[in-house]
């Protein structure tokens, strides 16, 4: 079986072991890191979602 046929992908995901972090990531970079995507997210709710703005 590949995935699995009931319950949620997410509550899997969620449900992972915790892992030590890789490449450590400070404020500064995640701010950047929004920026850069902002535009992007907001031009894929737009055309793939109908929406504007994130919701929830």
């Amino acid at each position: 079986m590949t995935h699995p046929p009931n319950g949620s992908p997410a509550a899997l995901v969620e449900n992972l072991p915790p892992v030590a972090e890789k490449v450590p990531v400070d404020a500064e970079q995640f701010a950047r890191i929004d920026a850069e995507l902002r535009n992007w997210c907001a031009v894929t709710h737009r055309e793939i979602l109908g929406t504007r703005d994130l919701l929830g």
